[in-house]
């Protein structure tokens, strides 16, 4: 069904429009243009009709010059001279029109000039006459406001169809109508962005409730570097219609610590990741990383993560070491030092040796160290694992808890999550 809607609108809806516009009746022309007015919005119609439009002026624009370089207009014009009635068949106006001055040598164009005659009286075998206007051949205007002969309209409308996708994707990258809907949700509940809602302690465990007010104290007072929790997080959660995926969820990271996120699958760990890593917008509660709040300071926010997806983020036709150039480049990392830094981490994570094949070749282990190296490349402060280990075979798992081990002694915090108790023992 999708197939057949893209084929009428891309094909059949400009030829619509362009069929239309060239008959001669009041009544298509007016449907040419009822149905460029309501598809406006789609780019596929203005420059369809743009291209049409071009074509046509290039086709004829072009005619009488391309009988001159064939040699043919004189004597053409030569025939109309000896054989006026020929002139009664509207067939040979358009190349009576080309017999003029500018298309003419000057000795020809003295006799054989039709052009700018207004009315020309031709004999017919019963002596009677018959009187045929020849126009004089114009070039058609190409940037004109007709809609049919002209291409400004066109361009006005690709134009603003640019703006508005552009806005668009800004729009939907940015997340502005999730924000949108975020934002009236709080106001419908009479709660600020990143206030904490009233609590019903009678359900909640009490090292729950002692985590969620100490993590409220820290975020009472302003950050400072000797603060031991660099990621504080508190009362985050994410409602999809009428399942509650994240609720209430409050946790601090220290420095240098490796902190789990321990649940069965669907309990909501990877959205939390998600909200964490900018993915997906904060339902309610408030993130802060090194004093920077994710809602009010997103980006300062980001720039101090690293994230490492659930499932593998390569590209497999690009070798490891062109990966961690590609993730420094995005980090914006200086390019002098974007070699030094790959380099570095292929050596942490002890997959040098195959820094230069293409990244489909490598085993599962060696692929998720990858994209270990890749949430690495720049220093975040905290590095954000989702399932590291999955798909990979108990050596490669063991090889993967001792870089996280390393990752933690090189004074960073990691923040993974699992399904399995055993990963944490």
């Amino acid at each position: 069904m999708c197939a057949e809607v893209k084929s009428f609108i891309g094909i059949l809806l400009p030829l619509m429009v362009t069929l239309f516009s060239y008959v001669d009746d009041r009544g298509f022309q007016i449907a040419s243009d009822v149905i460029r007015f309501v598809f406006t919005p789609l780019p596929i119609l203005p420059f369809t009709n743009a291209l049409v439009i071009l074509i046509t002026a290039q086709e004829g624009n072009s005619y009488c010059p391309d009988l001159v370089s064939d040699l043919t207009l004189e004597s053409r014009c030569a025939k109309f001279e000896e054989y006026p009635e020929t002139l009664i068949y509207p067939a040979n106006w358009k190349v009576a029109a080309c017999c003029s001055a500018e298309y003419l040598s000057e000795e020809a164009a003295e006799k054989l000039t039709f052009c700018g005659k207004t009315f020309f009286e031709v004999p017919l075998p019963d002596n009677s006459t018959y009187e045929v206007q020849i126009p004089c051949f114009e070039p058609l205007p190409i940037f004109s406001w007709d809609t049919r002969k002209g291409i400004n309209l066109d361009i006005f409308l690709i134009l603003i169809d640019i703006i508005l996708f552009c806005g668009l994707i800004v729009v939907i990258d940015m997340g502005l109508v999730a924000r949108l809907r975020v934002w009236m949700a709080e106001k419908a509940k009479k709660v600020s962005p990143g206030e904490a809602p009233a609590w019903d302690e009678g359900d909640i465990d009490d090292d729950v409730v002692r985590e969620r007010e100490r993590i409220g104290n820290r975020l009472s007072v302003r950050h400072s570097t000797k603060d031991e929790n660099i990621l504080l997080v508190r009362d985050l959660e994410k409602q999809f219609k009428d399942l509650k995926a994240v609720d209430r969820l409050n946790f601090g990271v220290k420095r240098g610590e490796c902190f789990g996120l321990l649940g069965v699958n669907g309990a909501g760990k990877t959205t939390t990741f998600r909200m964490l890593t900018g993915d997906e917008i904060i339902g309610g509660g408030s993130a802060r990383l090194m004093g920077n709040d994710l809602q009010r300071n997103r980006k300062a926010f980001l720039q101090k993560i690293g994230y490492c997806p659930q499932f593998n983020s390569i590209v497999e036709v690009m070798t490891g070491r062109e990966m961690l150039r590609l993730f420094g480049y995005l980090r914006g990392i200086p390019r002098s030092d974007i070699e030094t830094e790959a380099d570095r981490w292929l050596d942490f994570l002890g997959i040098q040796k195959y820094a230069d094949r293409q990244c489909g070749t490598y085993s599962g282990g060696n692929k998720r160290k990858l994209n270990v190296a890749q949430a690495l490349m720049g220093d975040p402060t905290v590095i954000f694992l989702d399932e590291p280990s999955a798909g990979v075979d108990p050596a490669a798992r063991r090889m993967l808890w001792n870089v996280i081990g390393k990752i933690t002694k090189n004074g960073q915090a990691v923040v993974l999550t699992s399904h399995r108790y055993l990963r944490f023992v």
